[in-house]
């Protein structure tokens, strides 16, 4: 087929997509996937119309509900959507010559399961309860998306702008979001285990009663960020800066937040084992926690709130506790200048 006829072609099945007729325009989905995947250099052309096809079907306005989002269920996308989604999730992306641009589409509960987005342009995208997991987001500017209910497992995150983005409720286990910017996100009770966070920006991002079990945070920022009553247990959290970060009612237990800061930091009561090595705590409030056999050794304590703390057999080696509060603190075996015992 020449390339004249090649042209015809498509903008003949391109009109397709402009039928009344669902069935019409699946039909038109169809063979323009086929052409491209007969005919690569007509790829990038035909890859633009069906994103075209896509932002002007999926152009209902979302409703920004009110925090935490909560994942309604509501009717997916059409067939025909669907089937251009999926033709975009497994086009030959070494053909690419622009970058997917479907910011501000309604694409609740769509399939994009191993889809790849790297750098996609996908602000305010409305996502809800889709499936992408193993995805490849890397770089996507998803700023404001709504993924409450999301299915992220596994996906590469590394980067990506997810800044203000609405993740209530969403599996992002295994995920990689290295380096990610997450500040003021709503990951509230989202399912984070085992995620790779190392180097995110969570600044006051919401993950109360967040799952973020064996979670790698190294490195992570986490100013003003509300923990209460998150899942961290085994997290590391070495060299993580939780200066002003809510963990009131948050297990830490086995948690490693070595060389953390967490100047002011509100924390959880139980923290049995926790890993505190080194970490900056003045003026932390700790009151009533449960510190037994945590390693504090090192680790700034000037200020702090320790009142009715449990601190036997806590390893305090070179703590600095000078301001600290102490009264009715559980110290046995702990070294604790008898000054500072309550």
């Amino acid at each position: 087929m020449s390339d004249h006829d090649l042209s015809w072609f498509r903008s003949a099945l391109a009109g397709r997509l402009r039928s009344a007729e669902s069935d019409a325009r699946l039909e038109g989905v169809s063979a323009l996937e086929r052409v491209a995947r007969e005919h690569p250099r007509e790829q990038p052309a035909i890859m633009a119309v069906l994103i075209a096809f896509v932002r002007e079907r999926a152009h209902e306005a979302p409703a920004v509900p009110s925090r935490p989002l909560r994942p309604r269920r509501r009717a997916g996308v059409g067939p025909d959507l669907q089937a251009a989604l999926t033709a975009l999730a497994r086009r030959d992306t070494g053909l690419d010559t622009h970058l997917v641009d479907l910011s501000g589409a309604v694409l609740p509960h769509a399939v994009l399961s191993g889809a790849f987005l790297a750098k996609a342009l996908l602000r305010g995208v409305d996502l809800t309860g889709a499936r992408l997991d193993g995805a490849d987001l890397s770089g996507a500017r998803l700023r404001g998306a709504l993924l409450g209910g999301t299915d992220l497992r596994g996906a590469d995150l590394r980067g990506a702008d997810l800044c203000g983005a609405r993740l209530g409720g969403s599996d992002l286990r295994g995920a990689d979001l290295r380096k990610a910017d997450l500040r003021g996100a709503d990951l509230d009770g989202a399912n984070l285990g085992g995620a790779d966070l190392r180097g995110a920006d969570l600044g006051g991002a919401d993950l109360g009663g967040a799952e973020l079990r064996e979670a790698d945070l190294r490195d992570a920022r986490l100013e003003g960020a509300g923990l209460s009553n998150a899942g961290l247990e085994g997290t590391d959290l070495r060299r993580a800066g939780l200066n002003g970060a809510h963990l009131f009612g948050a297990n830490l237990t086995g948690a490693d937040l070595t060389e953390a800061r967490l100047d002011g930091a509100e924390l959880g009561y139980d923290m049995r084992g926790v890993r505190l090595a080194g970490a900056s705590l003045p003026g932390a409030a700790l009151n009533r926690a449960r510190l037994g056999n945590a390693d504090l050794s090192g680790a700034d304590l000037r200020g702090a709130l320790l009142e009715h703390a449990d601190l036997v057999g806590a390893d305090l080696t070179g703590a600095d506790l000078r301001g600290a509060r102490l009264i009715g603190t559980a110290t046995k075996d702990a070294a604790v200048p008898p000054e500072e015992r309550g």
